[in-house]
């Protein structure tokens, strides 16, 4: 890099660039007649000569630092920027002393970094000016150049204080690495985003528990002493000027808190004190001199207060009223001195971060490829996750560069840490002029411009109003408002007087969810939306009262109201979800945040594949902190996908294959994911066992992968170790047997421990071999022996469902290779018939069918079709083994092309499975426990109804528009039943001639 690659501004003075060249070559008098000659020769060179131009006609401060390190700039100019800013730094690396050697005095520090911080801001500057480096180059080099000086100070500083016994470092030629002691940057320098004259936002940290002392007592002190001495030789003005204004205000409480705090206190005081502007602070944390292995565990422990696992939209309110505040003072300042400030005016720098650190914030509890603190990541992470359009993202990214390279020439020109534009013409032509435009008036063009873009992209999210408000009404006092009582009956509420009690009773604080005001002013706003949303279902007399069940076992309401009134088409899910998925909605009741995910992008698209729910999860995993945070998460993420299938079941009960499908991969996912967590965690105490393994079958709707969202798990652990007496070589060994059963137990304690989140899954282990009385954990040998020699045929029928779905890829192998040799083995048909007549009449006699709409015990509903399939396959599977799979409608397709089930009879079974499932799959929804459709309310039969009779695919208002009496358009509940009957009953004809006869 050379200066032929820069492109320099002329100088904004001709005058001060003349005034400037002879300050250099007055600073060159005392030097050789041969060396001065040198640098003039060299000065005087067109591409030198423009350099120090436009630096010497515009900048004061330059001008200076030119004249004083004149030799780096010559180094500069013959090996580029990145060079002069190693050369620079390198004066600050690490020394390595021994500590034999005597410490240099702080006043010789002090001097070095001065040196240092003048030489690199040069050649930072340099490049800057030149266009040779961009924004995001620049504000690195600069974040660099302090993280070298604090780190040089902060070594100093520590060996100091071991050499007077206040410390005892571990390793005096490494004194940061343990020494228990940190800084955290903040705000720009934490981001990597510092500019050319910022203060520097440190927060300070220690851990007494690490820190090495002869003098425990006195810990406190002597941190509180290293810190003053930081914060001296970092401020202090001398003949060589100072290295940077150092900031301590950001720790927690700084008015009663010292200026190094305990570790533990912060914490404590994160998880209990902080605000949100604090949360949002801390995004941008980063060690950046001391212990920084201790720095990075101090943020992951504090990670749950910066980053929510529910979405946070009550934030967009409170970084709305900060931004108020902030543009307020600003606008303030610009009518006092009349120039903009780039960083706090509207539309300016300030506007952008808030907008990108607001998002962040309601969403990187969720998305881990948020968290980043650099704005211009975040911008780039948010239109990736679509929750900004990717033009908008490009724009504020356009003008976030603008704005910080305006800002560093300000800053330039007197190192003076300014953000307004200067105030007079002349002024404002010389700062135009330093950014390379032709005049004052294309400066002012652009920034016009660029704060109309950036209030423009932003506004919406700060407006406080992003949705069409809904009808006036007021629900305030005891006496009911006419005008409100007309609109509740114009929206279709029969008892309109009974609606606006519920509403009324919600703002007088009935509900725990409104007992605060913030609470009852934001669902004031919101109820009129709520209740003509509400009107445009079937009854909205009905919907309010679910509503209102909802409201009322809320555990607070502040957070989801926020959410709501920020994302008003979220009420229409939801109202869908309350009226026709109620078992989703009482969970929704006790996990509210669990709506969260409804505003996830591509929440409501295509279901996502094995590959992406793989990728997810590991996403979500990846910022646990230890186990049981990771049980958590798997319950959050699990519930997510629930939801997501209910929404998409509720949308097209016609796709319940697929969402069944869906539902099965995100649970062999989780399966996947949690063993080898819960084998790890055993692990630690026990070891493990060399060359053994284990694997889970699944059966029953996993193996079949027709997963509902009610459904339990049917699953066996098989393990297989090559010799049963060997043990594990942990702290507590166990041998082979007793291993493998006691991490089963781990493993399903942590299936079915009850969280916050619930449980993960309910299990049933009953179809292992000898059921409940026997052992958790199966070996291989026992399980293909009892196969073999001792199971029933409802067992080998169960068996057909069969699927390894995680653990050791060998084990899984075999497990698949024993089940298929099991199926397969040669059967008598007529014994194998009779085995299955028997098993079905004693299902029969234990489960009876109320109705044709219990469709797994009615004759013709699943039990049937699934028997005569897998008699089928079962009497065929020795002589044509690819006939016997888990998958029912591939096993249909391939008895009838061997031709042991007809076209006829594999529709009829094929079409009526099908309907079987997605009746299930919809009253699973509907309740957690059998559900008596007779009683059932008209929602649930017009859903019912819907699925029968074939009816379109229906959006979230259409849902509720039929008529309240069971009508459905085509057709009535009555018709429907009637279906159903008639197809049940092919499908009973079908088995009864296959099996019975």
């Amino acid at each position: 890099m050379t200066t032929t690659e820069a492109r320099w501004p002329p100088p904004a003075s001709t005058e001060a660039a003349a005034l400037g060249m002879q300050k250099l070559e007055d600073s060159l008098a005392h030097q050789a007649d041969g060396e001065q000659e040198a640098v003039l020769e060299w000065a005087r060179a067109p591409e030198a000569a423009a350099m120090l131009a436009a630096a010497f006609g515009s900048s004061p401060h330059l001008t200076e630092l030119i004249v004083r390190h004149i030799g780096h700039v010559r180094g500069w100019c013959a090996n580029g920027p990145g060079w002069a800013l190693d050369d620079a730094l390198g004066a600050l690396a690490p020394d390595g002393a021994s500590g034999t050697a005597e410490e240099p005095g702080i006043e010789a520090l002090m001097a070095r970094l001065r040196t240092a911080k003048q030489r690199a801001a040069l050649a930072i500057a340099l490049a800057d000016i030149g266009g040779v480096w961009t924004i995001e180059e620049i504000t690195a080099a600069l974040s660099r150049m302090a993280d070298a000086c604090l780190s040089a100070a902060v070594r100093a500083l520590l060996r100091q204080a071991d050499a007077r016994g206040d410390l005892s470092l571990p390793d005096r030629s490494e004194p940061e690495k343990d020494c228990g002691y940190v800084i955290l940057a903040m705000g720009k320098l934490g981001a990597c985003e510092l500019n050319y004259s910022s203060d520097i936002d440190l927060i300070v940290l220690y851990n007494q528990d690490k820190v090495r002392s002869a003098r425990p007592e006195r810990i406190a002190q002597t941190f509180q002493r290293i810190t003053r001495d930081l914060v001296r030789i970092m401020e202090e003005r001398t003949a060589q000027g100072y290295v940077f204004r150092t900031d301590l205000r950001l720790r927690p409480d700084p008015a009663s808190t010292p200026i190094a705090l305990s570790g533990a206190a912060a914490e404590i005081y994160y998880a209990s004190l902080a605000r949100t502007w604090e949360r949002a602070a801390m995004i941008k944390a980063r060690p950046c001199a001391g212990d920084l292995a201790e720095g990075e565990r101090f943020l992951t422990e504090i990670r749950p207060f910066i980053w929510r696992t529910s979405l946070d939209f009550a934030v967009v309110e409170e970084f709305g009223t900060m931004r108020a505040r902030v543009t307020s003072r600003a606008a303030k300042g610009m009518r006092q001195t009349g120039g903009f400030d780039v960083k706090l005016g509207s539309g300016g720098i300030r506007d952008i971060e808030f907008f990108v650190q607001t998002q962040q914030l309601v969403f990187g509890g969720r998305e881990v490829a948020l968290r980043t603190p650099k704005t211009l990541d975040a911008l780039e992470q948010l239109a990736e996750a679509r929750h900004i359009a990717p033009g908008s993202a490009e724009d504020l990214a356009g003008a976030y560069r603008f704005w910080r390279r305006v800002e560093h020439r300000l800053q330039m020109i007197d190192d003076r840490q300014t953000h307004l534009l200067p105030d007079g013409p002349e002024e404002l032509g010389q700062a135009a002029a330093f950014l390379g435009y032709g005049d004052r008036a294309g400066l002012e063009t652009d920034v016009a411009a660029v704060r109309e873009l950036v209030e423009l992209c932003t506004g919406d999210l700060f407006a406080g109003q992003r949705h069409k408000p809904g009808p006036a009404m007021s629900f305030e006092g005891l006496d009911v408002d006419p005008e409100t009582l007309a609109q509740l009956e114009g929206l279709g509420f029969r008892d309109a007087e009974a609606a606006f009690a519920t509403v009324n009773g919600w703002m007088r604080g009935r509900a725990r969810a409104t007992l605060t005001e913030r609470g009852r002013t934001i669902l004031a706003h919101l109820a009129p939306t709520l209740l003509e949303r509400i009107g445009e279902t079937g009854d909205p007399g009905a919907t309010l009262m679910r509503w209102d069940r909802f409201i009322g076992g809320l555990p607070a309401g502040v957070q989801l109201f926020s959410l709501l009134a920020a994302n008003t088409e979220l009420i229409d899910l939801l109202t869908e979800l309350l009226s026709a998925a109620p078992i989703i909605a009482d969970q929704l009741t006790s996990r509210p945040e669990q709506l969260d995910a409804l505003l996830l992008p591509g929440f409501l698209s295509a279901l996502p594949a094995a590959p992406e729910l793989a990728d997810d999860l590991s996403a979500a995993l990846s910022v646990s902190r230890h186990y049981e945070e990771s049980l958590s998460i798997f319950r959050r993420w699990m519930n997510d996908q629930r939801l997501r299938a209910a929404v998409h079941l509720l949308r097209d009960p016609a796709a319940n294959a697929t969402t069944a499908r869906f539902l099965s991969d995100a649970v062999e996912t989780a399966l996947a994911a949690l063993l080898p967590l819960v084998a790890d965690e055993f692990a630690i105490r026990h070891g493990r066992v060399e060359g053994a393994g284990l694997a889970i079958l699944a059966l029953g709707k996993l193996g079949s992968r027709e997963m509902t969202i009610g459904s339990d798990l049917d699953l066996i652990l098989v393990f297989d170790a090559p010799d049963r007496e060997a043990s594990s070589d942990g702290e507590k060994p166990l041998n082979a047997g007793v291993y493998f059963t006691r991490l089963t137990q781990r493993f399903i304690n942590a299936i079915t421990a009850p969280m916050k989140a619930g449980v993960l899954f309910e299990l049933d282990m009953r179809l292992r071999p000898s059921g409940n009385a026997g052992p958790l954990a199966t070996s291989l040998e026992g399980f293909v022996n009892y196969q073999r020699k001792d199971a029933w045929t409802w067992e080998h029928m169960a068996l057909t469902r069969a699927r390894p779905v995680a653990g050791d890829a060998r084990l899984m192998a075999r497990l698949a290779e024993e089940t298929r040799a099991v199926l397969c083995k040669p059967r008598e048909p007529t014994a194998l018939a009779k085995d299955v007549r028997e098993m079905r009449q004693r299902i029969a006699e234990q489960f009876a069918a109320a109705s044709p709409w219990d469709v797994k015990y009615a004759e013709g509903g699943l039990i049937d079709i699934s028997f005569a399939a897998q008699y089928l396959m079962l009497s065929a599977g020795a002589e044509r083994p690819a006939l016997v799979g888990p998958d029912m409608r591939a096993a249909l397709s391939n008895l009838a092309d061997a031709g042991l089930l007809s076209a006829e009879d594999k529709e009829t079974l094929g079409a009526g499975y099908d309907l079987c499932l997605q009746i299930q799959a919809y009253l699973r929804l509907a309740s957690a426990t059998q559900i008596d459709v007779a009683k059932a309310d008209h929602q649930v039969r017009r859903g019912l109804s819907r699925i029968v009779l074939g009816q379109r695919e229906l959006g979230p208002r259409e849902l509720g528009r039929q008529d309240g009496a069971g009508t459905h358009g085509a057709g009535t509940f009555d018709d429907a039943t009637r279906v159903l009957e008639t197809r049940l009953a092919a499908c009973r004809a079908v088995y009864e001639a296959l099996v019975a006869g």
